[in-house]
């Protein structure tokens, strides 16, 4: 059917190009009319149909947070991509990384968290990660609740711009084989264009204390690298690195395991402070690229 589509000048919809951009709107137009709520996307986990694998989303209205104050420091990091474009920022948890660090040319944001807990028509304002993760509400900036790290296809663009900027910062996927870090390194290599960037930042530290090193099972920027150093001759594509300082900021504890966290609950972790950071360029387009 694509191929029909794209033959007749037909470009298909997908996530990306109708329901994002109309969370999007909706979000603008609620903050417009004072309206103290914020519209999120919420992904489930596939169903296996013969028609092939089907999720549920939904879109769920949220009391807007007041967790995290604004910035006070314009944004240092410079954004790859233009205005069309996308910057994924991966694991958000109780921050809003690419928000407040950014600078931005236009790029619409998405903030992604995994809730592995929340089950079709379970899900609410109230489930647990969706009431605290992303607090910070920003203008062309979308949350969305998934698996997307292992699953791009939720948000790999179609007709219109890319995902140019993918920040993926103390995400605790707390992988077990080096197939996982393969198989996040084939959906960057079918979805990053020509000159993408991504940026990971993490710390071997203790999640808590007693805790062993490591326990907090953050993705390993130069693990990845490998991965995807040996899998890009499969899409006729190369990767870079770069050695970078880690960024100053006020890096959060993972979204919430409950609807309501107890302070004492959290107190028990503390805050990464990443001690690594590597910056993957991408060369070499997409093979569906345009």
């Amino acid at each position: 059917r694509h191929a029909a589509a794209a033959a007749a000048g037909i470009h298909p919809l997908n996530l990306y190009e109708c329901l994002i951009q109309l969370v999007t709107s909706a979000n603008q137009e609620a903050r417009r009319e004072g309206f103290a709520i914020e519209y999120v996307i919420v992904t489930h986990r596939p169903n296996h149909t013969i028609d092939g694998d089907i999720s549920l989303v939904e879109v769920i209205a949220r009391r807007r947070l007041a967790s995290r104050l604004a910035p006070k420091t314009e944004p240092s990091l410079e954004a790859k991509g233009g205005p069309a474009d996308y910057i994924l920022d991966i694991g958000v948890g109780r921050g809003n990384y690419a928000v407040e660090m950014a600078r931005r040319n236009g790029q619409t944001i998405i903030q992604t968290e995994y809730i592995g807990g929340a089950e079709a028509g379970q899900a609410s304002r109230e489930t647990p990660g969706i009431a605290d993760a992303a607090p910070l509400q920003a203008p062309d900036a979308v949350v969305v609740f998934g698996d997307v790290l292992s699953r791009m296809d939720l948000v790999r663009p179609g007709a219109n711009g890319d995902i140019a900027h993918v920040f993926i910062n103390n995400v605790s996927a707390h992988f077990q084989s080096q197939e996982q870090y393969v198989h996040v390194a084939r959906e960057l290599l079918t979805t990053l264009p020509a000159g993408g960037v991504v940026e990971v930042q993490w710390t071997d530290s203790p999640e808590s204390p007693g805790a062993a090193p490591g326990s907090r099972g953050h993705i390993n920027g130069r693990v990845l690298f490998e991965a995807l150093t040996a899998t890009a001759p499969e899409f006729h594509r190369s990767v870079t690195i770069e050695d970078a300082a880690p960024v100053p900021f006020d890096y959060s504890v993972n979204a919430s395991k409950r609807a309501q966290a107890r302070a004492d609950d959290m107190a028990a972790f503390t805050a990464p402070h990443p001690e690594s950071r590597v910056v993957i360029t991408f060369h070499g387009k997409v093979h569906n690229q345009r």
